[in-house]
């Protein structure tokens, strides 16, 4: 269809009235959607007239300040703990030349089937005789290791300090130790402990300082040879111990054959002012003894031998017994003061001599004196005592000649020798 120029302004203002109709309506569906969703409106009931403005909605109220969380506070520092100490060794116990310990040590056979180390102990306190010993609980053919260990070390020792074993007892078997360097260091370090090693194949026998072997041959240091144990076998090891501080008068622990001692002479004859020497045997330590002191002796057990003195106040022709001791056994030795005077030429000496029947009241001048050759020497009484003269001898010739004192019908000869 056509549309006239009027017709166009006729649809024209019909659609701006539709417009105008239409915005009213929307403004009214606005303001319900504003009644439905507003609760302050709801509240006072207010309606809103159709194209009216919309209310202002109502101020809502200013919300509490939530408070501030209450801090927390910082945890407590653990503190941090101390480190923790290594555990501290003990002491090595030490021995020095008051008292030290000595332990046994024993292995059986080669087959290790039994042994002890160090189970026993024995304290020395002094220098003396000692044992130490276990017993044996099953048999073996040989003894494998033997060996005493100490708690003494290096610069612990005084110079002359000596530790020796001299007898080994197997049952009622007794063997005599004969070793050479068995004192040294454990493991062969001086700063362990010494021990002396009497049957050991894993050490020879030592040299001076301790720590090396004179023979490495060598795997036993010991003189027992082949040494079976049986059962209930008592191990004893005897040892002597010199050159500590002080003497152990108990100490006195002896194997029976460490105990005897024989003298070489039962007599002798020593002129006042000599001396002599006897020899002797014995299993360990001897000690001597005189019954008379003008008498004295003196014994080197190393040498083994007792050198016995007249001194010259010693009285000619009396007897003296000198005692060599051990621990349980003696022998005696008869000394006899020999009636001989020694003098040097123009050099004046005085003796003494026994003579029967005198007495202290019997005047010097009432003994007699001759001298066979007196060209040799003068001999001259001093004085008398019981059963005895003094008298002095000057040597004038070099020589030997023979003076007689007499008193009565008793009567000495004395041998005089000048120099």
């Amino acid at each position: 269809m056509r549309l006239t120029k009027g017709t166009k302004k006729a649809l024209s203002l019909a659609l701006s009235a539709a417009l105008v109709v239409t915005g009213a309506s929307f403004e009214a569906t606005k303001s319900a959607a504003a009644d439905n969703s507003s609760d302050a409106t709801a509240a006072t009931g207010s309606a809103v007239a159709s194209g009216s403005a919309t209310s202002a909605p109502a101020v809502t109220g200013t919300p509490e300040v939530t408070s501030a969380p209450a801090i927390t506070s910082a945890p407590a520092v653990t503190e941090t703990p101390a480190p923790t100490e290594e555990p501290t060794a003990a002491p090595v116990v030490k021995g020095d030349m008051d008292k030290f310990t000595v332990g046994f040590n024993y292995v059986g056979d080669d087959t290790w089937g039994e042994s002890t180390w160090g189970d026993t102990t024995v304290d020395v306190t002094g220098d003396g005789n000692y044992s130490i010993s276990y017993t044996a609980s099953s048999d073996s053919k040989d003894l494998y290791m033997l060996f005493l260990t100490t708690d003494l070390y290096k610069g612990s020792l005084n110079a002359n300090f000596k530790l020796n074993a001299t007898y080994v007892a197997v049952g009622s078997k007794e063997y005599k130790v004969n070793v050479k360097g068995p004192w040294g260091f454990n493991d062969q370090q001086d700063t362990n402990a010494y021990r002396y090693n009497i049957v050991n194949p894993f050490n020879g026998s030592f040299d001076d300082t301790g720590l090396s072997w004179q023979d490495p041959k060598v795997t036993a240091v010991d003189g027992l040879g082949v040494c079976p144990v049986k059962a209930g076998d008592i191990v004893k090891v005897y040892f002597t111990v010199s050159g500590m501080n002080k003497k152990n008068s108990a100490a006195n622990e002896l194997p029976a054959a460490a105990a005897t001692v024989k003298a070489a002479k039962k007599a002798v004859s020593v002129a006042p002012g000599k001396s002599t020497t006897v020899k002797f045997t014995a299993g360990t330590t001897v000690k001597a003894t005189s019954s008379d002191k003008a008498v004295t002796v003196k014994v080197n057990n190393t040498k083994k031998t007792a050198t016995i003195t007249a001194k010259s106040t010693a009285v000619m022709g009396k007897t003296a017994t000198v005692t060599l001791k051990t621990a349980s056994k003696k022998a005696t030795v008869k000394v006899t003061v020999a009636k001989t005077a020694n003098v040097k030429k123009n050099k004046t000496a005085k003796y003494s001599v026994v003579l029967s029947k005198v007495t202290k009241k019997v005047k010097a001048d009432k003994v007699k004196v001759s001298v066979k050759n007196n060209k040799i020497a003068k001999v001259t009484v001093n004085k008398t005592a019981k059963d005895q003269v003094t008298f002095s001898v000057k040597g004038l010739k070099k020589g030997q000649t023979t003076a007689t004192l007499k008193y009565g019908k008793k009567s000495v000869k004395v041998s005089v020798v000048v120099k």
